[in-house]
């Protein structure tokens, strides 16, 4: 469990550090206050690999496109990870938890130049470039670095050698990956558990009578048996918040001991189905030992969360991103504040 989280100059974020996060932390504030930021700090510094950050990239609907070695284009890539994209600063993520539990990640620019000279190519067509370093640190404090290096093949990135804690990210404006939660639940089919994640989403939606995985050509994909259609259907297809509660459920279920990461995490589910669905992911996420950050705009999604804290405050705390001239901050309630002031149907975000 990630107990405190230290930020410095990624993205909107100066510096801020939160402290005190449990096992269900509800993100709140105003368009371009940093919620999905925080976020996406925490998925890259869960991680190994810098091209975590180009996926976060295409996540924000941004290509990857490099159009030659030229050192602007490779430093474009890494930009906007900066604060005030100021590449000059070094970016700082760090977490501490249980039991001794730390992990860091430092992105910066080395302070030599690097000279690429790819292979055929006279000198002249070579560029001068500063390798950007991805540097991890876990509890043994061994420093381990990774450098994404242009060449004219494309982009080559290295693993950094160490385990990536479990980390699922459910962005809000990304399709799930059909055949990601496919696989999601193949596992848990082949050890028999598929039922912990059925029989939850048949109480709140009866109409799916059964949930299988289905052959589509060369890939494997969830169908759903539904009431009164003559044959199934892909669970995609059978409604928006089936389809998004089998993928939470199945996320949080594939990640033990891990982390996942919702971004608004309302969208497509009806208001009356919240406080049911907030109970859901609580159960399952204490099932398997899960840490759970989501994002959400909407005050129904909030005021449903009373239901799912009774008698569980110490496993929720509220933190809300906050910008004042120009400067982005977090403040931050636990449990216990967070269900007197929704009781209070006091406004939140």
């Amino acid at each position: 469990m990630i107990d405190t989280i230290t930020i410095k100059n990624f993205r909107c974020f100066a510096s801020v550090q939160l402290s005190g996060c449990r096992r269900i932390n509800v993100i709140v504030g105003k368009n371009a206050s940093g919620k999905t930021a925080l976020l996406e700090a925490i998925f890259l510094a869960a991680g190994s690999s810098p091209d975590l950050t180009l996926k976060i990239r295409s996540w924000r609907g941004r290509e990857v496109i490099v159009l030659s070695l030229d050192r602007s284009d490779y430093e474009a890539l890494w930009k906007d990870l900066f604060c005030n994209l100021d590449q000059d600063e070094t970016i700082s993520i760090e977490f501490t938890g249980s039991s001794g539990f730390r992990r860091s990640l430092v992105i910066g620019y080395e302070q030599a130049p690097q000279v690429l000279l790819p292979l055929g190519d006279d000198i002249s067509a070579s560029q001068f470039t500063i390798p950007i370093s991805f540097t991890y640190t876990v509890e043994d404090g061994k420093p381990y670095k990774t450098s994404p290096i242009l060449t004219q093949k494309g982009l080559k990135i290295d693993v950094a050698p160490l385990p990536p804690i479990k980390a699922l990210f459910l962005a809000s404006q990304v399709p799930f990956h059909a055949q990601q939660y496919a696989a999601f639940f193949s596992q848990l089919s082949k050890q028999r558990k598929q039922h912990r994640i059925i029989e939850p989403l048949q109480t709140e939606f009866p109409f799916i009578k059964e949930i299988t995985l289905e052959t589509e050509g060369t890939a494997s994909v969830l169908y759903a048996q539904i009431d009164d259609l003559p044959e199934k259907i892909p669970v995609a297809l059978s409604s928006a918040g089936v389809h998004k509660l089998l993928c939470i459920l199945l996320g949080i279920a594939a990640q033990a001991k891990g982390v996942v990461l919702i971004d608004e995490v309302e969208n497509g589910f009806y208001f009356d189905r919240l406080p049911s669905i907030w109970k859901l992911i609580l159960d399952i996420s204490k099932e398997y030992d899960v840490q759970v950050f989501a994002t959400t705009h909407s005050s129904e999604c909030l005021q449903s969360l009373a239901t799912a804290m009774e008698g569980n405050n110490a496993d929720f705390s509220l933190i809300r991103t906050i910008t004042e001239d120009g400067i982005h901050t977090t403040e931050q309630f636990d449990g216990k504040t967070l269900l007197a002031a929704l009781r209070q149907h006091g406004e939140i975000r």
